[in-house]
């Protein structure tokens, strides 16, 4: 292919069973520039991604979008690609769980997703299941932005709180999630560590089922850092957390379950709708 090229866009349309092997073995010869800053794929057809989009030889890459690739099963071990900063995945139907094959190289010794700072799943309705090798923190040391929407079979089970730099958390449409415990703040929470400890937005929407939101207690603040909470959980009962210093805006929307929550418990509400 044409070399320099800092963007590129791969796109399909009409795909079929019959076509889905052409697809795969042409998509495995186009590979691209090594110079290559931003890929979209979109529409791909084909049950398994090429094997040159894990290449470590794409350092220059930043961004990557995939969507809309029905027939494969597996995302691609994109933890090698060392200077991703973006990483946007949709319409992926076929996942239904993501696990160590996700991050490469299996190494102990091995970083992946070193520089990623944001990364977006959207309607991947089969997904189930996120299975993190050596938690969130190992994974994703720099992740500031991650966004979960409409994965409505995805379980609330993963342990976010160990996001160290985590500053915006979106999650959405996600009806398997009934109760979020003390798993949701990390594997094991104590008094040595923060979860959540520079999140400033937090945004629960649309989450039909969730019933439960089960709080660390003691001391500790859950979000110390967090200025803007978003709910609209038309089933979620009892308390949310209230020892929110810094929160200065607060929606509810469809919450009429919710108790103990009130302006005088957050000292620095400014914001309430």
């Amino acid at each position: 292919m044409k070399k320099q090229i800092d963007e590129l866009v791969l796109q399909w349309s009409g795909s079929t069973l019959s076509n889905s092997q052409i697809q795969s073995l042409v998509f495995e010869h186009l590979r691209p520039s090594t110079t290559l800053k931003s890929l979209a794929i979109d529409g791909y057809g084909g049950n398994n991604f090429p094997n040159w989009l894990d290449a470590s030889l794409f350092d220059n890459m930043v961004c990557l979008r995939i969507w809309d690739c029905e027939n494969c099963s597996r995302l691609p071990p994109l933890g090698q690609l060392g200077n991703l900063k973006e990483l946007f995945f949709g319409g992926m139907k076929s996942v239904r769980s993501v696990g160590t094959e996700f991050f490469g190289n299996g190494s102990p010794l091995f970083q992946p997703f070193p520089f990623l700072e944001t990364l977006e799943f959207h309607t991947m309705l089969e997904w189930e299941e996120w299975k993190l090798n050596g938690g969130p923190s190992t994974e994703f040391p720099r992740l500031k932005h991650l966004s979960l929407r409409y994965c409505p079979k995805l379980k609330g089970n993963i342990p976010l709180g160990q996001l160290g730099n985590l500053k915006e958390l979106h999650i959405e449409r996600m009806k398997s999630v009934k109760k979020l415990g003390i798993e949701f703040y990390g594997s094991s929470v104590s008094t040595l560590v923060q979860p959540f400890v520079s999140l400033e937005t937090l945004c629960f929407e649309n989450m039909q089922e969730w019933e439960e939101w089960k709080l660390i207690g003691g001391t500790s603040i859950e979000f110390p850092s967090l200025t803007h909470l978003k709910l609209s959980c038309p089933k979620l009962k009892g308390n949310i957390p209230n020892n929110l210093p810094s929160l200065t805006s607060l929606s509810l929307r469809f919450c009429p379950e919710l108790k103990g929550m009130t302006p005088n418990n957050l000292p620095s509400l400014s914001e309430l709708c």
